[in-house]
């Protein structure tokens, strides 16, 4: 069983986290140099409000019978430690009535399920009538100058001009949020705009370049999120390069990300019936995955194989995967043997024919 835990606020706003069943301590904070332990129990979670720093104990258990709980252990407010809540699956965890976190036992749930409101705090009666009452009154103020503002004023007024934003590589996120990539950045971009980001592609290379055995393509189309594949060995490593991706872009302009498992694909080639007939070793180079089979495929094998490269390579943006047989003789390597008097050379398993002359 595998719970997955995701972030609905702050920096890391949509990561998702798998957890094994066990006991967590999660700490949120706010400051950006938090030293983080190795212990894979302690969870860190960078927030963006000072309010919002607590330290919570999480119990998730193994079977569906037994309540997942969570217990407030340390706070700014004092009268919420201690306090233990029952955690309902796919529904938000609030800290401070702002939704922070969601369990679920689902790994594909995307952005649009992700997005709650603050949640709503009921007032009785008697406040409900005293707050009606103070927005009324200022309504009231605000409308005073109104009666006296000059109408001719009004067709002075200059509208906002409007961008123009036909001349630059964009795409439309969240929220109808204009993304864009291009090397030229806007000048209302660096103004920090709200309406508008800058999505730097080549911060993207700088994240698989640190690993170089990592694997990966970026698709650009011009109108559409950028398209991130990756290469992974296992969990720990994908959660990693999951994050560092997010984090490069904001919210509203997330990537489509798509991680391809190596040992999925493995287990793939291993349903093949001539991979039972023939071992093969695997290398990661150039940017690929090289399968080296030690015997000779036949026509039928080979198409097979083909085919599945082929589906590979859809989803993953371009070719990736190579094969070849190595059905040379160790014993005539760098060893050649001339075959007739007219130039024929066998080196190796190939053959090279040299006129005379």
């Amino acid at each position: 069983m595998l719970y997955y835990l995701y972030i609905l606020n702050g920096p890391l706003k949509y990561t998702k986290i798998s957890l094994i069943p066990n006991e967590y301590s999660l700490s949120t904070y706010s400051k950006g140099n938090k030293i983080h332990d190795n212990d894979a129990s302690q969870l860190y979670i960078p927030c963006d409000d000072e309010t919002l720093i607590k330290k919570i104990n999480i119990k998730l258990k193994d079977t569906k019978e037994d309540q997942n709980t969570l217990v407030i252990e340390e706070s700014m407010v004092a009268n919420e430690i201690g306090s233990e809540i029952n955690i309902d699956l796919d529904k938000p965890i609030y800290l401070d009535n702002i939704p922070m976190f969601l369990i679920s036992e689902k790994a594909n749930l995307v952005k649009e399920q992700l997005v709650f409101q603050k949640r709503v705090i009921h007032v009785n009666s008697r406040k409900k009538i005293a707050i009606t009452l103070i927005v009324a009154i200022f309504f009231l103020l605000l409308s005073i100058p109104i009666f006296f503002f000059n109408k001719k004023e009004v067709n002075n007024v200059i509208p906002e001009p409007t961008l123009s934003v036909e001349n630059y590589h964009h795409f439309l996120g969240l929220k109808n949020h204009y993304c864009f990539y291009d090397e030229a950045t806007p000048e209302w971009v660096k103004n920090n705009n709200s309406q508008y980001s800058y999505v730097d592609i080549k911060k993207i290379n700088l994240i698989f370049n640190r690993e170089k055995k990592i694997i990966n393509n970026i698709s650009i189309k011009d109108g559409s999120n950028p398209i991130i594949a990756f290469i992974y060995h296992n969990n720990h490593e994908k959660d990693k390069i999951n994050t560092f991706i997010q984090q490069q872009f904001s919210t509203f302009c997330q990537p489509t990300i798509k991680a391809i498992s190596i040992p999925s694909l493995i287990e793939q080639v291993n349903a093949f019936s001539f991979a039972n007939e023939t071992s093969y070793q695997i290398k990661e180079e150039n940017n690929g995955i090289t399968f080296i089979f030690d015997g000779v495929l036949n026509r039928e094998s080979k198409i097979r194989f083909e085919q599945f490269i082929k589906k590979q390579t859809f989803i993953f943006g371009r070719k990736f995967i190579f094969y070849h047989e190595n059905i040379g003789n160790p014993d005539l390597i760098n060893k050649a043997t001339l075959q007739e008097d007219n130039g024929y050379i066998f080196i190796d398993s190939q053959h090279r024919y040299f006129p005379k002359g």
